[in-house]
């Protein structure tokens, strides 16, 4: 039963890593996320991995056949995937259960939910951009869905 216990752990870490690393890497040509109207920035540290994955897809996506739709799907799902992990964290920027009668699991999600809303109706222009130069570096895939 330990033996099982530390592969899980060792498998747990590995992912992490990976994420993490593909995260940095899709950093490199990405903007972060853009809030329109100085309006607040809710979960900033937990969702700008995702920001960087949208970008380089919203760049490159469409190169590789890959739909706008697919983007902000993906978008959504890493966002709601980041929310899970509030569980265990305690460096979100925001303890929103001091300003809402929500849990933070239930909060961070609408917030994603309002994210992917405002990307799908304002970001079409974004995506129709012709590819760029860069999309074409060997990172690029680990970055797109």
């Amino acid at each position: 039963m330990a033996g099982w216990t530390t592969c899980m752990i060792l498998l747990m870490t590995m992912t992490s890593l990976m994420t993490s690393q593909a995260a940095d890497t899709c950093a490199k040509y990405s903007n972060g996320c853009n809030i329109p109207f100085n309006l607040p920035y809710f979960y900033e540290k937990l969702f700008t991995p995702s920001c960087y994955r949208h970008d380089v897809c919203y760049e490159c996506g469409k190169q590789f056949g890959v739909s706008r739709e697919d983007c902000d799907k993906a978008f959504l799902g890493l966002m709601r995937t980041s929310c899970k992990t509030l569980r265990k964290r305690r460096d979100v920027d925001v303890d929103v259960r001091k300003r809402f009668f929500f849990s933070k699991d239930f909060f961070c999600k609408a917030i994603a939910y309002s994210y992917y809303g405002a990307t799908r109706l304002g970001g079409a222009n974004n995506y129709e951009n012709p590819s760029k130069s860069w999309c074409s570096e060997s990172w690029v895939t680990s970055c797109l869905p």
